[in-house]
């Protein structure tokens, strides 16, 4: 399963279990998502700030460092 494809709570698991404890979502994250999914370009650019919202509203990370161009989450 693809990361956009994944609950919040099921990308934390899957970071928990490789020993993360940060999410850095920035404009890089856009071309990473785009190259290891099944979604088009447009798709991707669509999808991709609605799947960072609802990770960031979850209660799974906690908003660490924010600023206009990046925000990194601590893994909870």
């Amino acid at each position: 399963q693809k990361i956009m494809d994944r609950t919040p709570q099921e990308l934390r698991d899957f970071l928990r279990s490789q020993g993360y404890k940060y999410l850095m979502l920035d404009s890089m994250s856009i071309g990473y998502l785009k190259k290891y999914s099944n979604y088009t370009k447009n798709e991707t650019l669509e999808r991709f700030p609605k799947v960072a919202q609802e990770i960031i509203d979850s209660n799974v990370f906690r908003p660490v460092y924010q600023s206009k161009s990046v925000i990194i989450l601590q893994v909870n």
